[in-house]
């Protein structure tokens, strides 16, 4: 049984939520355009990704629309 709960997907990434981790997404990037690691023994890693700019505004629309489902003020 999957964790994963979807907030965007397409042929080339998914944007979803684990159940278990509240403060975080995660974005899985098939085929990206450009990826680059820097791991350095002793400083901080980086990952740097380059997709398109639609594939990025969808993104970020169907995030921004489902803030509030995933993350929002839970009620009292």
């Amino acid at each position: 049984m999957s964790t994963k709960s979807t907030i965007s997907y397409d042929k080339g990434y998914h944007l979803y939520a684990e159940c278990f981790d509240e403060n975080l997404v995660y974005l899985r990037l098939d085929d990206p355009i450009m990826l680059k690691t820097d791991f350095w023994e002793g400083s901080k890693s980086s990952v740097t990704v380059a997709l398109s700019k639609e594939d990025m505004l969808q993104l970020c629309k169907e995030f921004v629309n489902k803030y509030d489902y995933y993350y929002g003020e839970e009620e009292e």
